[in-house]
């Protein structure tokens, strides 16, 4: 989808896809695909129902774009232990709207004022705010 072409790799190709398949998010490692055509695709477009599908295995790519009338995207990296900005998709739904998937975007530690800079951490944790704190039951 990043190119709109299986031979295609340069620039001028992902831009034609950007406006083919309305691509949107950043690509920072190459996709990880499976070694085989399993026709999964195929299916999803026989079935008609499928609005889109997301993974998370590509860590720092939070693209995504529609392919052929599915969603198909990023999540991007959603653990703290992994490499990649920590984030999440955001799935906004709309059960009257026709399509039902109204937007979806990222949104990352950083954008709370999270400080994720390696070896930037304290070495003692900091104490639990009093007004954080929970009772003992």
């Amino acid at each position: 989808m990043w190119y709109a072409s299986v031979d295609g790799r340069s620039e001028d190709d992902h831009a034609r896809a950007v406006g083919k398949h309305q691509i949107v998010g950043e690509r920072n490692e190459e996709e990880c695909p499976g070694p085989i055509n399993s026709g999964m695709f195929s299916a999803i477009l026989t079935r008609g129902d499928f609005k889109g599908i997301f993974c998370g295995h590509d860590h720092v790519n939070t693209y995504h774009g529609n392919y052929y009338g599915v969603l198909l995207g990023y999540a991007g990296s959603t653990g703290f232990g992994a490499y990649g900005l920590p984030g999440a998709r955001v799935f906004q739904l709309d059960e009257h709207a026709e399509n039902v998937l109204v937007d979806t975007f990222m949104v990352f530690a950083k954008d709370y004022g999270i400080d994720l800079t390696a070896n930037d951490q304290s070495s003692e944790p900091a104490p639990i705010p009093a007004n954080k704190k929970q009772e003992k039951i």
